[in-house]
């Protein structure tokens, strides 16, 4: 968020975070490859420790998920890192000639169904399915993490990976 002007008045360096990625639980960001470094820091501290540095205090950041989306791939080894902390990374192409319409519809809140049919959109084009309070997301994730069994030969098997590719692998690939 912006520079807090009254925090600049009392001799202190803090930004506004309320309604600002620190305080937020999904999050898009927008060529997210050509922020600054001081930017990239902190994302990188969010991303990993869930964490922001407001002048001298660290607050907790509530962050679910973070979508970002980029025009490039970043080329630069400063960028690797925050490149890795993405775990699904999809490329999408140009909207082609023929699905150009199909684009116009969502854009406008409708959507065409098989068969020609078309489909009202909720307000925030997500679909005609009604939208889940953060509570019923929460404890949806908790099923779903209490019903995935990771066996000890999994966790055994990522281990040596790893030490593989940190001990053995040229370079190292640390992960």
């Amino acid at each position: 968020g912006p520079l807090s002007m009254q925090g600049l008045e009392n001799d202190e360096y803090v930004r506004q975070i309320e309604g600002y990625l620190p305080t937020a639980e999904v999050a898009f960001i927008d060529e997210i490859f050509k922020a600054n470094s001081a930017i990239l820091n902190a994302l990188l501290t969010i991303l990993n420790e869930r964490l922001f540095d407001n002048g001298n205090q660290r607050f907790p950041v509530p962050l679910l998920c973070l979508v970002g989306a980029s025009n490039e791939l970043p080329e630069s080894e400063e960028l690797d890192a925050l490149y890795d902390r993405f775990l699904i990374r999809r490329q999408v192409g140009q909207v082609s000639n023929q699905q150009i319409a199909t684009l116009a519809r969502l854009a406008a809140g409708r959507a065409q169904i098989s068969g020609g049919q078309e489909v009202e959109l909720s307000s925030n084009g997500a679909g005609p399915k009604e939208d889940i309070s953060m509570d019923e997301f929460l404890a949806t994730r908790e099923l779903a993490i209490q019903a995935v069994d990771l066996p000890e030969s999994v966790v055994d098997l990522l281990m040596s990976l790893r030490n593989y590719l940190q001990e053995k692998a040229e370079p190292p690939i640390y992960v």
